[in-house]
């Protein structure tokens, strides 16, 4: 969980919302996405080259959680 320290600190910063991204995203670093972790697969929804939907075990909830944030 991050806290709320960190993202008074850096809720301006691109890494906050990888990190938040990330968060989302199940964590299984099954690599089913093309890509080598589910933190590479955050920076490129966050960099809006990839959609959520490229992750197949992420969950309709926790989609929906990125795509709000990522409005």
């Amino acid at each position: 969980m991050i806290s709320k320290e960190y993202i008074v600190k850096n809720s301006q910063k691109e890494g906050f919302r990888v990190e938040k991204i990330n968060q989302e995203l199940p964590g299984n670093n099954c690599g089913a996405c093309g890509n080598r972790s589910c933190y590479e697969t955050a920076e490129k929804i966050a960099e809006g080259e990839k959609d959520p939907k490229v992750c197949d075990p992420l969950d309709e909830e926790n989609e929906d959680e990125i795509r709000e944030f990522m409005k």
